[in-house]
C-alpha cells in the first residue's frame, strides 16, 4: 500500500498494486530516460504534451524507487501499451508531483 506521506503513488500491473516511490534514483532514472529534468517533466504533463515514453519511464522509475526490479522498461512499456495508455496517465503524473514536491514526512520532522 502506498504511503503518501512519503509521496508513494499506486500504479496497477497484470492486476496486481505496485508502489511508485520518488525517491533520488528514481527521479533520476525518470530524468535520464526522458531526457529533461523534473521541471521540464512536470510541464510536460501539466500541458499534457506526455506521450508513452514518458508515462513509461514515470512508471518504471517509480517502481525502481519502490526497490521494485520485477519488470524492464521494455515490460513496463508493454504493460501501459496493452492495458491502455490513459490508465496509466494519472498515476505517472500523480508520480511527477510528488516527485516535485518532495517527502511530507521531513517537512512533518521540522514543525
Amino acid at each position: 500500500m502506498a504511503n503518501k506521506v512519503r509521496g508513494e503513488v499506486e500504479v496497477t500491473l497484470k492486476g496486481k498494486k505496485y508502489v511508485l516511490r520518488p525517491t533520488f534514483e528514481a527521479i533520476a532514472e525518470a530524468e535520464s530516460r526522458i531526457g529533461l529534468g523534473m521541471t521540464g517533466i512536470a510541464l510536460k504533463f501539466a500541458r499534457q504534451e506526455h506521450g508513452m515514453r514518458e508515462v513509461a519511464a514515470m512508471i518504471y522509475a517509480g517502481l525502481l524507487g519502490a526497490g521494485n526490479t520485477a519488470f524492464s522498461y521494455e515490460e513496463v512499456g508493454g504493460l501501459v501499451q496493452k492495458a491502455g495508455f490513459s490508465k496509466f496517465v494519472q498515476p505517472a503524473c500523480d508520480f511527477a508531483r510528488e516527485a516535485m514536491r518532495g517527502d511530507v514526512e521531513e517537512e512533518e520532522e521540522k514543525k
